[in-house]
């Protein structure tokens, strides 16, 4: 029996860019710390993004109060994204928008889906 994700593939109508840090954080010169990233492979991953609850958050950052914008990503399975992955894409609206991943859930860790719980970053 064919497992299926939880988020139907025609709901996948985002295309992110998935990037990992490249070495380390190199300083800046005013005391704080910039940091090179480098796309995974895959670069892109197509996927949903929705405003996260609440409820959405407790489950995947235990013992952690929220203030932030966050959102859920949901798309295939992609083995290289973790909590150290930035997300990047273009909006609707044609605005640049970037998060930063929290929380990765493999539901039923059957390697069919990835879950992102991630807090957008605001410039």
């Amino acid at each position: 029996m064919a497992m299926k994700p939880s988020t139907a593939i025609g709901e996948w109508r985002n295309e992110v860019t998935v990037e990992a840090p490249s070495g380390a954080p190199i300083p800046d010169g005013d005391g704080q710390f910039t940091q090179a990233y480098a796309e995974l492979d895959p670069p892109t991953w197509p996927c949903k993004i929705t405003a996260a609850s609440a409820q959405d958050m407790k489950r995947a950052i235990v013992g952690t109060i929220q203030s932030t914008e966050t959102l859920v990503l949901s798309g295939p399975f992609h083995p290289g994204i973790t909590t150290t992955t930035r997300i990047s894409w273009t909006d609707a609206a044609g605005r640049s928008r970037t998060a930063n991943v929290k929380g990765v859930t493999n539901p039923d860790g059957i390697c069919v889906e990835t879950v992102l719980q991630c807090v957008e970053v605001v410039t």
